[in-house]
């Protein structure tokens, strides 16, 4: 697949070979994508160099996929819950429809297969693509999946995680914690503390009991 940077390169030409852009507004919105770690598209429509549909109308030609206004489109809740939070914004995508097995996916970037076999993999459906502009996507993004919601979710999931790490050792009746002094240790706190064990209580017991009643083996 090729590199975003060659993608980018190709799409700055066609739109200016279509007089849609200059070169001099191609150079800037470059600088300003890769400035904020954005697609070209993206920073085009941010700067005011070129409407977004025009765009879109260009990208859905050289992806050869259909393309979307998603101001027109009201998406059922159902479908929105197929697709994690977490990974709509991070692959920049948004579910649309779904016929049969067929999930609609809405993509800045609809060639993008490793997002495309990430939401395979998650939704267990067929992935057809169509490509949308990034920065109507980006706040439909904010809309459907805020990032207040995913930032809350992933800190209770660390919450959680930790809480269940407390049980845990909260559960382990034969686990001592025995702490070292900063210059030494105290090794006979140590031997203690294992004998106190009751692991350790119950072999001594067993091998006491043998002895006392003179076995030779132990089984």
């Amino acid at each position: 697949m090729a590199t975003a940077t060659a993608a980018n390169d190709r799409i700055g030409e066609i739109l200016i070979r279509e007089g849609l852009i200059s070169a001099e507004q191609l150079q800037n919105a470059l600088v300003d994508a890769k400035a904020n770690n954005t697609r070209i598209g993206y920073s085009l429509i941010k700067l005011g160099f070129i409407p977004e549909a025009d765009l879109t109308r260009t990208l859905a030609r050289q992806y050869r996929v259909p393309a979307v206004g998603l101001e027109k489109v009201n998406i059922d809740p159902k479908i929105i819950k197929l697709v994690a939070g977490d990974l709509a914004h991070k692959h920049l995508v948004l579910p649309l429809r779904r016929v049969g097995r067929t999930l609609t996916i809405a993509m800045a970037n609809p060639i993008d297969v490793a997002a495309i076999d990430a939401l395979k993999f998650a939704t267990r459906h067929d992935i057809e693509p169509v490509v949308v502009g990034e920065y109507t996507l980006r706040n439909h993004l904010l809309r459907y999946y805020p990032e207040e919601d995913l930032a809350t979710k992933k800190d209770d999931e660390q919450k959680q995680n930790l809480q269940n790490l407390l049980d845990q050792i909260e559960g382990e009746e034969d686990l001592e914690v025995i702490e070292e002094r900063e210059e030494e240790l105290n090794v006979a706190a140590m031997q203690q503390a294992v004998e106190d064990a009751p692991v350790v209580k119950l072999i001594n017991g067993i091998l006491t009991d043998a002895v006392l009643k003179g076995a030779s083996d132990i089984h």
